[in-house]
């Protein structure tokens, strides 16, 4: 069946296929005509009379006054402007935005210059503006990226390059990137990288990354980026019309691996060269990691026959004699082992000896609590045994050898105690130049970083600082012993000092403390610091958010027999102080795990700190002749119990 159709009809059919609709305003009448599709766009029905206003009230409301004002300048005799607005419909009933449209139109004239007419069309452009709107996201988006991002058009010059990609290459404007050909940044050599290498592996494979050098446009310096390289082609032919680029700008991650390089070089010089042995095993399976000169010696073992080998292959003798179940336990519990004068039985080449050493199986943490490793400190004291035993064979005879032997040990605990101090001093300079280095790549390159780069770099500066703040508690353990002048000193001075050095931490915490009197008494003046300002840092750190900080200080003087700890003399009085907090407690079973070198209830992201200032306060109380325990539930604060001796 063939239907005529006049042109008129197949204009209208033709503009409704494509989404277009017609409106006609008469404006003599005040009367608007719409095609069938404008009534659909504006959801009007067909039957329905249609003026201005009600056009307007299908607009949104931030978008009405830029079409009435366009509206005003077409049908204004001396400017007769074209009509052309975007702008959104919304439900007449919601509110919601249903589409975004465009129209064009224009108005009619009398002779005198009077609008009689306004008529044009309508069009849903929903799509269009979605698409770029996302276009739009995604230009922002790369604009401000921390690395460069380039296209490169076919005449091996740049046509768009973002902010960070100018500052990286040093230019000043967009028309400069568009005018300077790629051979300026980069060296001959460079270059000829670029054309043999770069280049083919795009136009052929589609992409190319690797390691490659830039220049900066301004200063000549010549550095290496990480390039990512993709074909950019025609989507119709397939023929390449560009090339697109990411580069990361490598300085900054090569200056923090040769810091990290350089930190564990002086690290493992310092294990290498210590006075005590010193053996490292990782993982379950306790993979010999480190072992130096000293530890050789002990163990009787040759340095490659260890490393990288289990311990149980490197001495079969150490499970027959229990030492591999001593380590399964450290692994499993976290707990250490001492050891102290252990006698071992060792192999080689068919040979075997006795000796005699004090040793200990320290765990090492990771940031989640878990045992990664175990650190054993080993000391041949096979020597001061064997002399004990001959001095109980001939005491006469051997009681010269055993003064000796026991001044050579007594040296060798100086030693000890000296390389602890030494070490953990020395370490801090190459700690402070890691810092330094570290800050001059933040603030020169920081925001030019990959979002990982970022978060490894700040990783870096976190380990700094716990390892810096480690060596400082270290070194202070390290320094505490009895031999130092006792004096008799007001705990009430001790404690005014410590709110004084903590001062602004209690300003900012809003805290209320609460101490009676406290006693006279003879002791050491700075460890008594130590202990009351670690107790009460303490007690600062692991407040609960948002609630005042309350801190109360008790004392009484009570007999020995009278206290539940088993260290307490029955036949002496202490002074017993209670140092008690409102914060955040903690698990009771973990009561004497806290009092241990480098204990952690909590990750480091939580709570900062070394985890050595609890084992620091209880080594301060046995100098004294004292103990410290502690009480605690989860939620409902702390109180640390510190007994002194009266007399």
């Amino acid at each position: 069946m063939i239907v005529n159709q006049t042109s008129a009809e197949r204009y209208q059919i033709a503009l409704e296929a494509a989404g277009i609709g017609i409106w006609d305003n008469d404006l003599l009448s005040d009367t608007i005509h719409f095609s069938g599709y404008s009534h659909q766009l504006f959801d009007i029905p067909r039957e329905a009379s249609i003026n201005l206003e009600m056009l307007y009230s299908r607009m949104h409301p931030a978008d009405r006054p830029k079409v009435e004002a366009r509206i005003k300048a077409s049908l204004d005799p001396q400017l007769r402007a074209q009509y052309e607005s975007e702008y959104r419909i919304v439900h007449p009933e919601t509110g919601e935005v249903v589409r975004w449209v465009r129209s064009k139109g224009r108005a009619y004239f009398t002779e005198v210059n009077t609008p009689y007419r306004f008529t044009g069309t309508i069009q849903d452009i929903t799509k269009e503006v979605k698409a770029r709107e996302t276009q739009q996201k995604l230009l922002t988006l790369v604009d401000n990226s921390v690395e460069l991002m380039s296209i490169l058009e076919n005449d091996q010059k740049n046509s768009y390059l973002n902010k960070a990609g100018m500052e990286m290459l040093g230019f000043d404007s967009i028309e400069q990137v568009n005018e300077t050909p790629i051979t300026e940044l980069h060296t001959p050599e460079d270059i000829a990288f670029v054309q043999a290498n770069v280049l083919p592996a795009v136009l052929e494979k589609g992409k190319w990354s690797g390691v490659m050098n830039v220049r900066h446009l301004k200063t000549g310096e010549v550095f290496p980026v990480f390039n990512n390289t993709i074909r950019i082609h025609d989507p119709v032919s397939g023929e390449p019309i560009a090339i697109g680029a990411v580069m990361r700008d490598m300085r900054p991650e090569m200056a923090v691996q040769k810091a990290l390089e350089e930190s564990e070089r002086s690290f493992r010089m310092l294990v290498m060269q210590a006075p005590v042995g010193i053996c490292i095993f990782k993982g379950e399976d306790f993979i010999v990691e480190i072992a130096n000169d000293t530890f050789l010696e002990v163990a009787w073992k040759k340095r490659e026959d260890m490393l990288n080998s289990k311990v149980a292959d490197v001495f079969p003798e150490a499970t027959k004699q229990g030492f591999v179940q001593m380590l399964q336990s450290v692994y499993t519990t976290g707990k250490p082992f001492y050891g102290k004068e252990m006698e071992v039985v060792q192999e080689r080449d068919g040979q075997s000896k006795t000796i005699y050493v004090d040793f200990t199986f320290q765990p090492l943490f990771e940031s989640d609590g878990s045992v990664s490793r175990i650190m054993d400190l080993s000391i041949d004291v096979t020597d001061k045994v064997l002399a004990r035993k001959r001095l109980q064979e001939s005491e006469e005879e051997l009681q010269k050898r055993v003064a000796e032997r026991t001044s050579e040990l007594e040296k060798k605990n100086r030693e000890l105690e000296e390389f602890t101090y030494v070490s953990s001093h020395d370490l801090q300079e190459p700690i402070r130049k890691i810092k330094m280095f570290r800050e001059m790549i933040k603030e020169r390159d920081y925001d030019n970083l990959s979002d990982f780069s970022k978060e490894k770099f700040d990783k870096v500066g976190e380990s700094i600082n716990r390892m810096s703040n480690s060596l400082k508690d270290l070194l202070n353990f390290a320094r505490l012993t009895k031999e130092e002048e006792y004096e008799i000193i007001d705990l009430n001075k001790i404690i005014a000092d410590v709110e004084n050095d903590l001062e602004l931490m209690i300003q900012q915490k809003n805290v209320t403390i609460k101490k009676v009197l406290l006693p006279q008494t003879k002791a050491i003046p700075l460890q008594m610091h130590q202990l009351f300002y670690n107790l009460m840092n303490n007690a600062l750190k692991f407040s609960k958010k948002d609630i005042p900080v309350e801190i109360e200080i008790t004392c009484e003087k009570r007999p020995g027999s009278q206290l539940e700890a088993k260290e307490a003399d029955p036949s002496q009085s202490y002074y017993v102080i209670e140092v008690k907090d409102n914060g955040i407690g903690f698990d009771p079973s973990k009561a004497e795990k806290i009092f241990g070198m480098f204990q952690r209830l909590h990750s480091k992201q939580e709570y900062s700190g070394t985890g050595i200032g609890l084992a620091l306060c209880r080594k301060v109380a046995m100098n004294h002749n004292g103990f410290i325990h502690a009480l605690s539930e989860p939620g409902k604060g702390s109180d640390f119990i510190l007994a002194l001796p009266a007399e």
